[in-house]
């Protein structure tokens, strides 16, 4: 997609850029929403795609501080989305990324997401291995130990968790 492209591109701007463009998609599913022209698949798969955009524009403390202010708006937007668009194991796992990739390890906000992040997908049975590994970037060592009960070095994998963490995902 050109979501897509944009974080994948090496412009300074690929926050802005592809949050404009979920921005405009957004409209137009909206606009159609009732229409068979709306693709309602492609919405998720967007504001994923803008999200993962905003995890690699980090060259500058300014880009980053601008860049999770875009995070929020998206998940803000995602939230108040009508119709079928909730997150997924990606969504959340993206999300934990976000938290490595924009937040520092002294930035309070880090924990506090990472944690939200982590607690909502394991309450929605969403916790994935792409879940359970970007936690292990995301979380502080205490963070981690009192969600998991054990070291950010240990590999877990999906058995390893209460079923119910795990109990939606495809």
């Amino acid at each position: 997609t050109v979501i897509s492209a944009y974080g994948k591109s090496d412009s300074e701007e690929k926050s802005k850029q592809s949050f404009n463009v979920l921005k405009r998609l957004v409209a137009a599913s909206t606009r159609y929403q009732s229409s068979q022209r709306n693709n309602s698949r492609a919405v998720p798969y967007a504001f994923n795609a803008a999200l993962n955009a905003c995890c690699f524009a980090h060259e500058t403390s300014a880009q980053r501080e601008e860049s999770f202010s875009i995070v929020q708006e998206i998940m803000n937007m995602m939230e108040s989305f009508p119709g079928t668009c909730s997150a997924d194991e990606v969504t959340y796992g993206t999300i934990l990324r976000i938290c490595a990739q924009l937040l520092t390890e002294d930035d309070p906000r880090r924990n506090e997401m990472a944690k939200r992040a982590f607690s909502e997908a394991c309450e929605k049975g969403l916790c994935g291995h792409f879940v359970l590994s970007q936690l292990r970037f995301a979380a502080g060592d205490n963070l981690y130990r009192s969600l998991l009960g054990c070291s950010p070095s240990t590999k877990l994998q999906t058995s390893d968790v209460p079923a119910h963490w795990t109990r939606k995902l495809k």
